[in-house]
């Protein structure tokens, strides 16, 4: 089988593996009795901010399964995938607040609607930038760091959240991991 082929299927299954994985980690905060430590890396409340934990954590569990498959025939495959969790998650990011601005309120089936595309949209990208574009162990380094930037932001935020509608929780209208419990 050759490479885009692999990747092309690979990223197909890995996708289905990370909805599968950001819907039960919806979940997993209350499971857990609210375990701070699985609070930094689940959402602890419904805001958009927390949702977002949902785009890319899955994706960070499941680029192992891909960099393995095919990624590693890839200087720029980590690059590819940080990038496009990022899109993935501007993609949830603006179409909530774009529908959310049109309607005056948000909807259950288009957040999960959203979540679905967010991730799809994350694996379309990831193969779309190994395909086109050339990106090399440089931008791999940057992409990691975007990651990694992007999971103590959230992690602090958990924590520490600014007192702005982005990190509102519109069922009980706190913020953070500190009000959730």
């Amino acid at each position: 089988m050759n490479i885009k082929r692999k990747a092309e299927k690979t990223l197909f299954l890995t996708f289905l593996l990370s909805v599968i994985i950001g819907t039960l980690f919806h979940f997993v905060f209350d499971f857990s009795r609210g375990n701070t430590l699985v609070g930094a890396f689940t959402p602890v409340n419904e805001s958009i901010w927390e949702h977002l934990k949902l785009i890319l954590i899955p994706s960070i569990l499941v680029a192992p399964i891909e960099f393995y498959s095919f990624g590693k025939h890839n200087k720029g495959y980590l690059a590819s995938k940080s990038f496009a969790t990022v899109i993935g998650m501007l993609i949830v990011l603006t179409g909530y607040y774009t529908y959310s601005g049109i309607f005056g309120t948000d909807y259950f089936v288009a957040d999960i609607i959203l979540f679905i595309i967010g991730m799809a949209a994350t694996s379309l990208f990831t193969f779309l930038f190994i395909s086109k574009f050339n990106f090399d162990e440089r931008e791999s380094i940057i992409g990691i760091s975007l990651i990694t930037f992007l999971l103590i932001v959230f992690m602090y935020f958990t924590f520490n959240p600014p007192m702005l509608e982005l990190f509102r929780d519109p069922l009980s209208e706190d913020f953070g991991i500190h009000m959730a419990l």
